[in-house]
């Protein structure tokens, strides 16, 4: 049976379209909580506004952080921190749209937060239906993984890899759609780790420093894009910078607009809810990946 080269091109001409359907769903770009415990939606880059003055309520002393999206029940999910001891004290989602929309309440289920995490100000991420948190504080240093139950609600919290990392303070993480996280620190070194690896003993893999390439004061928190970029924002001029982690230092940018009111900035940005693109897809893969397509290609046309 001999088989059109047209049918190969409606195949995967079909399969771009999609993709690009896929991507164009959500109308979230990113979000973006502040020092002073609010949340932002961007749309684009250039577009935003607020969501949510105040994630915490009235309640003292408390300042929020981790920020991840978990894109099937659409909702941000956050840690509250405790101001005085820096402590994590809550772990909290809040309903984007849809039924429950705006609600805003603890998903611990009776886990204690104690036992696992440190004095902690690192960020947060979502991949494969669990929550990650990067434990920043002290000799305690580590990535806590939570599963959660049907409900939604926090089910196991565990260490995997922990007290054992040192990738430093005041940075955030951010999972690619391979499993691939990125850690950015206070002094601007980017890191490397594998979620997908059981290892306890594997580590942070330094990319490089990038303090020459950014700067403000919000460049420590960053977010995967739709389009696979390592996004960060100024915090101070509402510009977007992107880092090229194949180029260690180098990034590129990106005009973006400022939500930011006084001198209030950002303390975790996250996804919105477009499909995350890959950042870094393995040499290897790569060529593996070349070499299938060019073989199917060829067979296609013997047939």
């Amino acid at each position: 049976m001999k088989i059109k080269h047209v049918s190969i091109i409606a195949f995967v001409t079909l399969l771009v379209a999609q993709s690009a359907s896929a991507q164009l769903s959500s109308s979230f770009y990113a979000f973006a909580i502040t020092d002073q415990n609010s949340l932002n939606a961007y749309t684009s880059p250039t577009t935003g506004s607020l969501v949510a003055s105040s994630m915490v309520g009235n309640v003292q002393n408390r300042r929020i952080n981790h920020l991840a999206t978990e894109i099937a029940r659409n909702r941000v999910i956050y840690g509250v921190e405790d101001t005085q001891t820096g402590a994590v004290v809550d772990i909290r989602a809040h309903i984007l749209g849809g039924p429950g929309a705006g609600t805003n309440g603890s998903i611990l289920n009776g886990n204690n937060l104690a036992t696992t995490i440190g004095s902690s100000t690192g960020g947060g991420s979502f991949f494969n239906g669990a929550y990650y948190l990067w434990d920043d504080g002290g000799t305690g240093q580590g990535i806590v993984r939570m599963t959660l139950t049907a409900g939604g609600l926090i089910d196991t919290i565990s260490k995997p890899w922990g007290n054992n990392l040192t990738g430093g303070e005041l940075g955030d993480i951010a999972i690619d759609a391979s499993g691939a996280m990125f850690l950015f620190n206070e002094l601007r070194d980017l890191y490397r780790f594998d979620v997908n690896n059981p290892d306890p003993a594997q580590p942070l893999v330094l990319i490089g420093n990038y303090s020459l390439a950014v700067g403000g004061s919000g460049t420590r928190q960053m977010f995967i894009d739709d389009l696979g970029r390592i996004m960060i924002n100024s915090g101070t001029t509402g510009d977007w910078r992107s880092l090229d982690p194949l180029v260690p230092g180098s990034s590129t940018l990106i005009p973006g607009i400022n939500l930011l009111v006084g001198t209030n900035t950002f303390s975790d940005l996250a996804p919105g809810g477009r499909p995350v693109g890959t950042v870094i897809p393995e040499p290897s893969s790569m060529l593996i990946g070349s070499l299938g397509l060019l073989a199917l290609l060829r067979r296609r046309r013997s047939i």
